[in-house]
């Protein structure tokens, strides 16, 4: 016999949330960091984006175009090419290029930014992001900072 049924994911979090049944559990998935993608994909989950990652503009090599220390290795390159990242500060921002160490992004806006400038942007799949750093730093309600180890980065396969 089955003891115990784990339930659902993040878009149906919803319709499991109000099921309180003995040996049934809830398995909302993305909903601690939760991402960008999610947060279009399903607008009527309500979750705010609890992940963020801090990106420096390298340069700016045409009027139009930013260069960011963002590559692969620091988010993850398995949503389509475009659509990997969503900076709340550049709306109009189109993925150009995205490599090992750089993401570059055609905005209106670029004049506004110079290399060294801070930006925040929102990963669209927060879980293979989160795997590719060995801790996230965490700001709560009070402005307190601390750090979390990120465990799913030490995984081994053993025989």
């Amino acid at each position: 016999p089955v003891q115990e049924l784990v339930c659902g994911g993040t878009p149906t979090f919803p319709v499991y949330a109000g099921i309180d049944t003995p040996g049934v559990s809830l398995s909302p998935g993305t909903s601690i960091f939760h991402d960008a993608g999610y947060g279009s994909s399903f607008p009527d989950l309500q979750f705010v984006p609890a992940a963020g990652l801090v990106t420096r503009v390298i340069s700016r090599p045409s009027s139009n175009r930013v260069t960011l220390d963002l590559g692969n290795k620091a988010v993850a390159a398995d949503p389509p090419n475009g659509r990997r990242v969503h900076f709340p500060t550049l709306p109009d921002a189109v993925h150009v290029l995205h490599n090992e160490e750089h993401l570059v992004l055609e905005t209106d806006l670029a004049a506004d930014y110079s290399p060294g400038d801070v930006l925040l942007g929102v990963p669209v799949h927060v879980c293979p992001t989160s795997a590719l750093h060995q801790s996230v730093s965490v700001l709560n309600g009070e402005g307190n900072l601390s750090t979390w180890d990120v465990t799913a980065r030490n995984r081994k396969i053993s025989v």
